[in-house]
């Protein structure tokens, strides 16, 4: 416990220093200033390393050190200077050291310099100084940075299983490779770019490697089979899986054309339509008012939008005012008449396979709705009641046109979706779709191209998901044998690949860890305003405390 003075009173403060003792602790509002002065003992010199204890002279250093009940704190330190014993050195005097405190030439304390490069790890130069002035360390970005890079290396140890992946130096321009160790939850190192010759060299000096992650990249692969050839290489599933996806997308719009013309000929050719049975019925009671509002809306925008153009406004200026793309402008300006909004053809209704029953039930003679509803609910209909007396009322305004006995032949007609919900619909599990995703997928396995596609985007699914290795093989056969370019080349580059895609269903390692770092980069990068300085980001994110 030392003597605080402060005007006439007398207070304790816990203080320690190392190898100094306390003369005087003189606080103020803003700061704490503490006189001491370093104990009396023999010092090495630093030329020669023999011991003096002959003192030539004294001096004082000013340093800085942590702050005290946030107050900047200042040592006022008393250093003597030794003269040296040796005659034959060429060091004549030389000043006495505590090294575990306090460097030579250093003006804050080593405590004061680890906390503030911690600081500078985690948030970068700007944030960090701000953070530190907070704390009553003052100091400046470009100060605390140059103290994050002269931070001392870790050793990285043996490795044994890492995880590679690209990242974004300047996204589109120019990317690295971040190495990450997975057993201990870190970054290793990054490289200046992703070439597989840079890969190899980085490998090559890790003999002990035994398994290394990564994506589906061929550079990847090249470096880690020429850098690391004992080594384990394991696919990550997710970038399967985001291949896989990716594929099928492509082939869904070679198909799309052809599907959407075989519907349009089926709807056009098939007069035993589904139509005929509700062709003008609402889906509301709202519907055709909430249709009639929103074209009057539209008609009115329509026309304040030649009102603007008529008095010399421009094409920009009338969509930044009225809240439109310039596109809808054009569009509008440009259009001789009122540009009607095409109508969605046939929507699809949960009622729409009840129908041909509930039709030969009327033409029998059988009009009572809740008695109606009933049956077709144990048939499976899932809806209410309320859409069994819409179409009944409809139904009286409107004769029959289908004799009965022809009822068992009708097809609905449904729209095809667009493809990413189409391809949405085909990996969507059956029990985590709505009733309306159900009719249309039951419509939709009809059509063989769409089936297969099907059966083969849920098999993979599952593949990855339950990790069935012995499953592979036989949905490479199976893609194969269809005659969609796309799948037949996805078939052909999983086969390449193929002792990585069977660890990946084997192994419980995967790049998960690898894209959590990728996204602390992109937020160190944000940090330093886009001026990613590779050996600052190596040293934030390598050797972060």
């Amino acid at each position: 416990m030392f003597c605080v003075i402060q005007g006439m009173k007398t207070n304790t403060l816990p203080i320690s220093i190392p190898e100094c003792d306390i003369e005087k602790i003189e606080t103020t509002i803003e700061q704490v200033t503490i006189q001491a002065s370093l104990r009396r003992r023999p010092s090495p010199c630093p030329k020669c390393n023999e011991l003096s204890n002959q003192v030539h002279g004294y001096y004082q250093r000013t340093i800085k050190d942590l702050p005290i009940l946030s107050s900047i704190v200042w040592l006022k330190l008393r250093v003597r200077r030794f003269r040296c014993q040796n005659a034959t050195c060429s060091q004549q005097t030389f000043t006495q050291q505590v090294n575990e405190f306090l460097q030579p030439y250093q003006r804050s304390t080593n405590r004061l310099k680890t906390t503030l490069s911690h600081i500078g790890q985690f948030l970068g130069g700007r944030a960090g100084a701000r953070l530190a002035m907070k704390l009553s360390m003052p100091i400046s970005g470009d100060t605390l940075l140059r103290l994050v890079r002269r931070f001392p290396e870790e050793p990285l140890g043996l490795l044994r299983v890492i995880g590679i992946d690209d990242w974004a130096v300047r996204k589109g321009q120019r990317y690295g490779t971040i190495i990450v160790d997975l057993e201990k939850h870190r970054v290793v190192d990054l490289l200046p770019d992703r070439d597989s010759e840079t890969v190899e060299a980085w490998l090559s000096q890790h003999p002990t490697l035994q398994i290394i992650t990564r994506d589906r990249s061929k550079e990847y692969a090249q470096g880690i089979t020429a850098g690391a050839p004992q080594a384990k290489q394991v696919v990550d599933r997710w970038h399967l899986l985001k291949n896989m996806y990716e594929v099928v997308e492509r082939s869904l719009h070679t198909l799309y054309p052809i599907l959407r013309e075989r519907l349009a000929n089926i709807a056009e050719t098939n007069h035993l339509s589904i139509n005929r049975l509700r062709d003008t019925f609402p889906r509301g009671l709202s519907h055709e008012a909430i249709r009639q509002d929103r074209r009057a809306e539209r008609r009115h925008k329509y026309e304040l939008v030649h009102f603007m153009s008529a008095r010399g406004l421009s094409t920009r200026r009338i969509a930044k005012i009225m809240g439109i793309s310039r596109g809808t402008v054009f569009r509008f300006l440009h259009a001789e008449t009122y540009p009607e909004v095409k109508s969605r053809g046939y929507r699809p209704s949960i009622l729409d396979p009840y129908l041909p029953y509930l039709e030969e039930r009327v033409q029998d003679g059988h009009w009572h709705a809740r008695q109606l509803w009933e049956e077709i609910v144990q048939q499976g209909y899932p809806g209410t009641k309320s859409q069994v007396i819409k179409w009944l009322t409809w139904r009286k305004k409107h004769p029959a046109t289908i004799p009965v006995e022809e009822l068992a032949n009708l097809t609905p007609v449904f729209l095809l979706p667009p493809v990413k919900e189409l391809l949405s619909l085909l990996a969507q599990e059956h029990d985590r779709l709505t009733i309306d995703e159900d009719w249309l997928l039951s419509r939709l396995m009809k059509i063989p191209e769409i089936s297969a596609v099907q059966d083969l985007v849920q098999s993979f699914l599952k593949m990855i998901q339950d990790k069935k290795p012995d499953a592979l093989q036989p949905w490479l056969a199976k893609c194969r044998e269809l005659e969609i370019p796309y799948l037949n080349r996805f078939a052909k580059s999983l086969t390449q690949d193929f002792d990585a895609i069977q660890a990946a269903l084997e192994s419980p390692w995967s790049n998960g860890q690898v894209e959590g770092q990728v996204n602390r980069l992109k937020l160190l990068k944000r940090q330093m305003y886009g001026r990613a300085k590779l050996d600052l980001l190596k040293k934030r994110i390598v050797y972060q405390p």
